[in-house]
């Protein structure tokens, strides 16, 4: 995998555009993803109680290198697009969906998340607030009081192709992080 893709090295911390490829972005998409679900699965699946560090700050971190990925990619799609970039859109929009639906949707991160919100008093004003976020997020993907899953929501995975979006928690600033991308 190019590592641009995933550590810039450019001037000011941005990514050199000039050692990226085309093909590049097909194999750091395989990685990127299974990297992402490793990580999203080892905080799932940790029998530690769920606290503000194994939880809500690990996930604001499991997906750093496809957040990055997503970021050059899209910029790049939407600023010069040409039939290789259009074609791995179309052939990465469901995996991207997929995998967002299957984050939003499990409901041991919600159980961990609201976990540390329900002990939230202990925790300093700015982790409060990013725990407050994340459980938003995961509550507007499909989780919460009802626990209801991603079908009785309208939200099959399976369904995506259209326009792809994966929301990610809001930040603590309050702005909503986003990697988006037209499937069709």
């Amino acid at each position: 995998m190019n590592p641009e893709l995933t550590h810039w090295t450019g001037p000011l911390g941005l990514p050199r555009f000039d050692l990226i490829r085309d093909e590049d972005f097909d194999p750091a998409f395989d990685a990127c993803l299974k990297q992402a679900e490793e990580a999203v699965e080892t905080i799932a699946a940790n029998p530690a109680p769920p606290g503000f560090a194994n939880t809500v700050a690990a996930l604001e971190t499991a997906e750093e290198a496809l957040d990055r990925l997503c970021a050059i990619f899209f910029t790049l799609a939407a600023v010069d697009s040409n039939p290789a970039r259009e074609d791995l859109q179309r052939r990465i929009a469901p995996r991207l969906a997929a995998h967002g639906s299957k984050v939003s949707m499990d409901p041991r991160l919600f159980d961990r998340v609201e976990a540390v919100m329900q002990d939230a008093d202990g925790l300093a004003p700015q982790d409060r607030r990013l725990t407050e976020l994340t459980l938003r997020g995961l509550r507007r993907g499909g989780r919460g009081p009802d626990r209801h899953g991603a079908r009785a929501h309208g939200r099959d995975p399976r369904a995506a192709g259209g326009a792809v979006h994966r929301f990610r928690p809001e930040r603590a600033d309050g702005r909503a992080r986003l990697c988006h991308g037209r499937g069709r």
